[in-house]
């Protein structure tokens, strides 16, 4: 099953879970593999296939488990500057971190250098001016620190965050799309996030420039 197939099938229709079924996980991996260090375009077009697939919710615990957090993580490290690949990568880990109380993929995501991974994304800029890198890697900072009903559990990950240099970069993409109320809403929202209940963290964002309206922002 080629990877453009899977895309034209899958486009939240319903079909998502029956291709995971038919066997489209190993399919695409196996295209991934093929593709690593040749050509960014069809990389970009099979985390594509793999996002898409995560359309339907089900689907994400057997995506887990083929470590395709793993495998998209590989895609922007080889492809650190190709917007076609970081997009839809970030894709993948927005919603391998959207469950509200799934600490195993947030923890997966620190042991793999995602976070770090993320706030590099985020500086990259698509020549055409598209945002989408920035606002899907926003929201997966935003994912990344929601959901908790253990307030430690939530420091934790939001410390970690911090001490990546996320109010540094998130201020950076604010100041360089600086007309995008979407880059706007999503960086604000994402600091706000990171803040919640975290008066230090606060702090640390008003010593990267927010201001205390943004810092308060949950706007996601």
């Amino acid at each position: 099953m080629e990877c453009a197939t899977i895309f034209q099938l899958s486009s939240g229709d319903g079909y998502e879970r029956q291709l995971v079924d038919e066997g489209a996980i190993p399919s695409i991996s196996s295209a991934v593999e093929r593709f690593e260090h040749v050509d960014a375009r069809l990389m970009g077009q099979a985390m594509r296939a793999f996002s898409v697939l995560l359309y339907d919710d089900r689907n994400v615990e057997q995506l887990w488990a083929a470590h395709v957090m793993e495998l998209a993580l590989q895609a922007m490290a080889n492809h650190a500057t190709i917007p076609g690949v970081l997009g839809p990568c970030l894709l993948i880990l927005q919603k391998m971190c959207c469950s509200p109380e799934a600490v195993a993929p947030r923890q997966r995501l620190i042991d793999a250098g995602g976070i770090a991974a993320v706030l590099r994304a985020l500086l990259v800029k698509a020549p055409n001016g598209d945002n989408k890198v920035q606002v899907t890697g926003c929201r997966v900072l935003y994912n990344f620190c929601s959901g908790f009903q253990d307030v430690s559990v939530t420091a934790r990950f939001k410390q970690h965050c911090v001490e990546m240099g996320a109010f540094e970069t998130l201020f950076t993409v604010l100041k360089g799309f600086e007309e995008d109320m979407e880059i706007y809403t999503d960086v604000v929202g994402a600091v706000g996030r990171i803040c919640f209940q975290m008066p230090v963290l606060r702090k640390k964002a008003l010593a990267c420039h927010f201001n205390e309206a943004e810092v308060s922002a949950r706007l996601l």
